[in-house]
């Protein structure tokens, strides 16, 4: 799968998600939205290896029950310019606008 650029695993029973990187080098945007048993910043860490990450979505993931947690999210995995639709400085980035 090293083609694949966007994955959506939503609203699964995923709690390890570290292989990701080894089997889709080239990924830019994650989706694992309601997946409720990623739940720390550790199950997140094997991502930094993916040098190409740009957007990851969390919500509804027990992670993203913490007020700050973006925060924690951008330290560990410094590609990400994206997560949950917020940039590094808490500033909402615009979805696409379909005409």
């Amino acid at each position: 799968m090293s083609g694949l650029f966007k994955l959506q695993l939503n609203d699964n029973s995923l709690s390890d998600i570290s292989e990701l990187a080894a089997k889709c080098p080239g990924l830019m945007e994650l989706s694992v939205s309601g997946n409720k048993k990623i739940a720390s910043i550790d199950q997140l860490k094997p991502l930094a290896e993916l040098k190409t990450l740009l957007k990851i979505e969390l919500e509804g993931c027990d992670i993203a029950e913490d007020k700050d947690y973006r925060k924690p999210v951008f330290a560990a995995i410094a590609t990400l310019s994206n997560v949950d639709g917020f940039d590094k400085r808490g500033i909402e980035i615009p979805g696409k606008i379909i005409r």
